[in-house]
């Protein structure tokens, strides 16, 4: 699987919309917000 890290808040969701990732690809979205938690 392959990883993908944003440091900017909603970029992962952004990408996510465009359909550049994701389940199909493979993918895992990890955002790192301003306070440092991570979203998957």
């Amino acid at each position: 699987l392959g990883i993908l890290v944003f440091d900017k808040p909603g970029a992962c969701a952004d990408a996510q919309r465009r359909k550049q990732i994701g389940s199909k690809c493979g993918l895992t979205c990890i955002e790192i917000a301003d306070n440092g938690s991570i979203e998957i």
